[in-house]
């Protein structure tokens, strides 16, 4: 339930809290209106671990591993955003998801997707927005995985 919705819902049906204005009328309510109140809480809601101050998000990229904004992520480099903005809005910034299935939500048709070790302590969470998604100054591009997010077996 986002923004001013009402739901009515049967006793079996869990019902998403993510508005505190929503009305939610039966159901079993998952109160997820927290969830982006700090980068732990975005991370730890996702199921994304974070290991020495870091953690692993993702891009989706076309099959020239370029962004629709002309960001290229070749695999093993570090890519970085020259006019970064610490601010919860798109654009000024890197931006990643916590999942593939998430990124490819942004990214209609692309081909390719690609698993970065980003700071946590650079991360800032885009709220407001459909599927979730974060940004960041820079990442070092890891590898290519598949939608699950399963590294993909590299070929010669």
């Amino acid at each position: 339930a986002w923004g001013s919705a009402t739901v009515r819902a049967s006793p079996h049906v869990a019902v998403h809290l993510h508005s505190a204005r929503a009305k939610v009328h039966g159901g079993v309510l998952i109160d997820v209106t927290g969830v982006n109140d700090t980068t732990e809480a975005w991370l730890e809601h996702h199921g994304i671990e974070v290991a020495d101050g870091s953690a692993v998000l993702f891009k989706a990229v076309g099959a020239d591993l370029r962004s629709d904004h002309g960001f290229e992520y070749p695999i093993g480099q570090t890519v970085a955003c020259d006019d970064w903005l610490d601010e919860d809005s798109c654009g000024n910034g890197l931006h990643l998801s916590p999942r593939p299935v998430h990124a490819q939500e942004y990214h209609a048709g692309r081909a390719r997707f690609l698993a970065c070790r980003v700071d946590v302590a650079g991360l800032r969470v885009i709220t407001g927005i459909g599927a979730p998604k974060a940004k960041v100054r820079e990442v070092t591009v890891l590898h290519e995985v598949d939608i699950d997010g399963e590294p993909l077996e590299v070929t010669s």
